[in-house]
């Protein structure tokens, strides 16, 4: 399994700079309970991940934000190594393969533009990859927009019973002002 010798890899070609960095200690020992010091823990993984920053009215606009997030190791006095993890979110069962966790290249706020790219203004995933590229300088695979809309999915799962009830609860159901054309002649719903 994996890829054979000497062919080349597939990955992320685009480098960023880190805009901030966000170190990630253990807070207590996992083997005796005890807290531990941030003082004498050293790096063993991290990752990027892209957000935007949105503007405010004396600085209107987007901005790429990249956080650098780094995570440690320390030992302990009774000898055991415990290591910060990336917080995991519920997995849904009826969202095969969607795994919700800190450990994403896409933050928060990259996600609501690429789910209002997707679902409010109907791009494709070829059209997400254009504008981010054309319009923000941000190369992602049109795997990684899906992945996004899928994980954005599954976060707003929990709170669709609420929603759903709060449309029974309205006085006013399935009324539209869009317009049908039928037969020469312009109806509504």
């Amino acid at each position: 399994p994996g890829k054979p010798p000497g062919v080349p890899g597939i990955g992320r070609t685009q480098v960023f700079q880190a805009h901030e960095e966000r170190p990630h200690y253990p807070a207590a020992c996992a083997g005796c309970g005890r807290p531990l010091a941030p003082a004498g823990a050293g790096a063993y993984s991290g990752f990027q991940a892209v957000d935007l920053r949105w503007g405010d009215p004396a600085r209107p606009g987007l901005t790429l934000w990249v956080v650098e997030h780094r995570y440690y190791e320390t030992r302990c006095a009774c000898g055991h190594r415990t290591r910060a993890g990336a917080g995991q979110g519920v997995v849904d069962p009826l969202l095969a393969g969607i795994e919700l966790s800190e450990w994403r290249l896409v933050g928060p706020g990259l996600a609501v533009l690429i789910v209002a790219l997707a679902y409010r203004f109907r791009l494709s995933r070829a059209r997400i990859r254009e504008f981010l590229g054309e319009w923000l300088g941000l190369d992602l695979s049109v795997g990684t927009i899906h992945r996004t809309l899928h994980e954005a999915g599954a976060a707003v799962a929990p709170v669709e019973d609420e929603l759903v009830e709060a449309v029974l609860a309205s006085t006013l159901l399935h009324a539209d002002e869009t317009p049908w054309p039928e037969h020469d002649q312009t109806l509504w719903l």
